[in-house]
């Protein structure tokens, strides 16, 4: 796995509880729900997240990995507009922005006071997360192809848990943990388990839904990503 996937990636997606609590402190309320319950719930995510045609939120991360001895804690910030456009970046501890265009895909790094644009040819797992980043936002969960899909209401707040099929995927991901918002419209947070223990977890705040978006900020071609907006709070 190559250095930028595992950096950006790594802390790119994670959103479950293997080991790690979706609420912690007070007292929790879980109740499992049935599979004609996750059935019924996954509608009604579908048909409120079909509107969302845009969206961008900032979030901060919390990344565990193996060989550090702490977690780590950043922020960043992630785009997306239907149907097919997707972009998240890394603020701290390393500057990334990662794009998804359709098939098209684009990764940076701000190294040293500029963006260098990362050339990878092992690209395949970054087309696939990204991809899922689009599906959850259009409220597409419920793909038995690709996932067993199990949720919990956890103080009143719908988890979903969706576990990989395939035995390649499989290799890269152990599970997602995907927190609806009380809305029924967006996110609340994403965990990405990794097959060796390591999680990123992402926390989503002040959204903006249904924004305009300049389609400069998704542009694969370029050289340097496009400036984020500014109520983003941090620009290339």
């Amino acid at each position: 796995m190559n250095r930028f996937f595992r950096c950006f990636i790594t802390p790119l997606f994670l959103l479950l509880f293997i080991s790690l609590d979706p609420i912690q402190g007070a007292a929790q309320t879980e109740i499992q729900l049935s599979q004609s319950e996750v059935e019924i719930l996954l509608n009604q995510i579908e048909n409120t997240f079909l509107t969302t045609t845009s969206l961008g939120t900032t979030f901060e991360q919390e990344k565990k990995i193996s060989f550090f001895e702490d977690t780590i804690k950043s922020t960043g910030a992630l785009l997306f507009q239907s149907p097919g456009k997707v972009r998240m970046d890394s603020f701290s501890p390393f500057k990334t922005s990662a794009i998804l265009n359709g098939d098209a895909t684009a990764q940076y790094e701000f190294v040293n006071g500029l963006w260098n644009k990362v050339e990878s040819t092992n690209n395949n797992m970054l087309q696939v997360v990204m991809k899922n980043i689009i599906s959850w936002l259009q409220g597409k969960f419920n793909n038995i192809s690709l996932y067993r899909v199990t949720a919990l209401r956890v103080n009143n707040q719908a988890i979903l848990t969706l576990t990989p099929q395939s035995p390649e995927y499989k290799k890269y991901i152990h599970h997602f943990e995907l927190g609806i918002n009380k809305a029924v419209n967006g996110l609340d947070f994403i965990v990405i388990m990794l097959p060796d223990g390591d999680y990123t977890r992402y926390t989503f705040f002040n959204d903006r839904i249904n924004v305009k978006f300049s389609s400069e900020l998704f542009n694969t071609q370029a050289t340097a990503p496009s400036a984020l907006p500014s109520w983003l709070g941090q620009t290339p």
